[in-house]
């Protein structure tokens, strides 16, 4: 047993090497690459020895390779470094090493039923006791969830584990270092990889550093995969906070995971938060930033906070994931502006025309169908200011309904669409901005550019033009929210709101993807009229945005009426049909 459990941790420890070698050598990390490279073909090589020495004892429990397949392998491998063929040693490992190592990892599991996991409590416990020997006496005194180091189910429905550790259970994956599935109010999820946990928090932490940030936290602590490799990723240099909710979670990432030499260092901590108190006051310091583990959103029971840290999420990983084109959006558009000083001006010179008036907001919402017709009167008066957002643009357009400006926020080529055979038209445009630059080139009137907060080139852009940021939630309706109460609207009206699937619909008939849903995956909220819509969690988090923002100080002087006739209802606003609503 302590043999087979000895060469299974070192075979695992091989197999997910040998898949960071091949990340480093794939982005030309040679230097890094080839020198992890040559410690692995030591321990490659010392396992193969086995292989092939055996006497037979692995051999009778089925454990083991065809001599000719292991030498063919080590030829390959020594001929690749031998021509610093960079390319054919990584493919070598990701396509004929890893699966050769999984395929004995299944082998070793197959032939010994009493466990193969290590146990690293002790010593883990040992380490963060150095540092905070409150925690490690509660998560000492925490009940185990059975057996020593043991793979398989925590809990089972049998009810053989303990009661306490019903609904966690502990999966092995291919690659030897289990995953954690999660039974909860009859779902059932994992909060790692199947495949190779330790390939996909490398893959979470990448984008994570900036030279801004000087300190982590991470919200979840999971099995610990993501929690290590942000710490190894950061070369010790900055400190990783965990903040976990469930001392259970903590205590089962202390037993399979080794955290030893991470914990001795001071610069991985880990924070018992119930409420998640300790973890917002730490993001709000200068230079602290949030890292969600968003499995672990899913084990958050209060509602509200679940949402506001998912539309962080949301809000931040969209950020991440299109940098490059949030930048160059950016930049093209700046550039527009000292082009064209006297067509892209700051939103702030609208104050004037904006102060004291009612705005009639419309978006594309499936209620819209209801309602348009009335807009007709809402354009052209005096005392009142009519905004389409983008994706209804063309439509009103089309009904003989001109809006007063229209808005654009997204950073995306396929919303150049929402200015087809309209590129001449003269209405002014509130622009974002990281909108599509395509905007700025192809619509010729006058633009008026809205500097977004959490985006530090826009911070910066506007405080050097001396000019206001505005929030924007993640849509375009919620940044028009923001943007009417700062320039002094005295009434907001908004048609075409639904943020639900009114009629199972998605837009207004004219306007984007108006494809039917059904309610399978959606969630039953109060509607516009009191009774039921359903909504997805996108619109949810936007609702709930609206609902929050509303409740700031300024926006208290802001009449906010919700005149859609449909969708849900929006705390916050008044909730009365848009002919109502007109003759006020």
């Amino acid at each position: 047993m302590a043999g087979l459990r000895d060469l299974y941790q070192r075979i695992r420890n091989a197999v997910c090497r040998s898949a960071v070698i091949t990340e480093q050598l794939r982005m030309y990390n040679l230097d890094a690459g080839v020198r992890e490279y040559q410690s692995f073909l030591n321990s490659f090589q010392t396992i193969v020895g086995e292989l092939l020495g055996d006497d037979g004892t692995l051999a009778a429990m089925g454990i083991g390779a065809a001599p000719d397949y292991i030498v063919e392998m080590m030829r390959g491998l020594l001929g690749a470094q031998e021509q610093k063929d960079y390319v054919l040693l990584a493919d070598l490992l990701a396509l004929q090493i890893q699966p050769f190592l999984q395929g004995l990892l299944e082998q070793l599991r197959s032939a010994e039923t009493g466990g193969l996991l290590s146990d690293h409590t002790a010593k883990n416990l040992a380490a963060l006791s150095e540092r905070d020997p409150a925690l490690a006496k509660r998560l000492s005194g925490l009940g185990d969830a059975g057996g020593s180091g043991d793979s398989g189910s925590i809990g089972s429905p049998d009810g053989s584990a303990q009661e306490a550790w019903r609904d966690l259970f502990v999966e092995e994956t291919s690659v030897g270092y289990p995953t954690c599935r999660v039974e909860r109010d009859g779902e059932s999820f994992y909060l790692h990889s199947n495949q190779d946990p330790f390939a996909e928090a490398r893959a979470w932490v990448r984008a994570l550093p900036d030279e801004q940030t000087t300190g982590y936290h991470v919200l979840g602590c999971g099995l610990g995969y993501h929690v290590l490799a942000l710490y190894e990723e950061l070369r010790e240099c900055y400190p990783v906070h965990v903040y976990e909710a469930d001392l259970r979670m903590m205590k089962l990432a202390l037993r399979f995971l080794d955290l030893e030499r991470a914990l001795r260092s001071g610069l991985l901590i880990f924070h018992e938060d119930v409420q998640w108190r300790a973890l917002s006051e730490a993001i709000a310091r200068p230079g602290q930033k949030l890292c969600i583990h968003y499995p672990t959103l899913r084990l958050i029971k209060d509602d509200r906070l679940r949402q506001g840290f998912e539309q962080f999420f949301l809000q931040d990983s969209s950020y991440r994931n299109a940098k490059m084109l949030l930048q160059g959006n950016f930049d093209a558009n700046m550039e527009s502006m000292r082009a064209q000083p006297q067509r892209f001006l700051t939103a702030d010179v609208l104050r004037g025309q904006f102060l004291d008036k009612t705005v009639t907001i419309v978006a594309a919402g499936p209620s819209l169908d209801k309602n348009v017709s009335r807009l007709s009167a809402c354009a052209g008066q005096q005392d009142g200011i009519l905004i389409a957002c983008g994706t209804v643009f063309r439509k009103l357009l089309g009904l003989g309904i001109r809006p007063d400006y229209v808005l654009v926020t997204d950073a995306n080529p396929r919303v150049l669409s929402q200015i087809y055979e309209q590129e001449k038209n003269d209405v002014p445009m509130l622009m974002l901005s990281t909108a599509n630059h395509g905007f700025a080139v192809r619509y010729q009137a006058v633009h008026y550019m809205l500097f977004q907060e959490g985006y530090p080139r826009a911070e910066q852009e506007a405080a050097a033009r001396g000019c206001m940021c505005v929030k924007t939630g993640g849509s375009v309706m919620t940044t028009a929210l923001d943007t009417v109460i700062r320039l002094g609207a005295k009434r907001l009206v908004f048609v075409g709101l639904d943020l639900a699937f009114t009629d199972n619909l998605a837009h207004a008939s004219g306007t984007s993807n108006r494809v039917a849903t059904d309610t399978k995956d959606l969630t039953a909220v109060k509607a516009w009229d009191g009774g039921t819509v359903y909504a997805d969690q996108k619109f949810i988090l936007y609702r709930t945005w609206m609902e929050r923002r509303l409740q700031e100080r300024d926006a208290a002087a802001v009449d906010v009426i919700n005149a859609t006739e449909g969708g849900s209802y929006i705390q916050g606003m008044r909730h009365i049909p848009l002919a109502e609503a007109m003759s006020l």
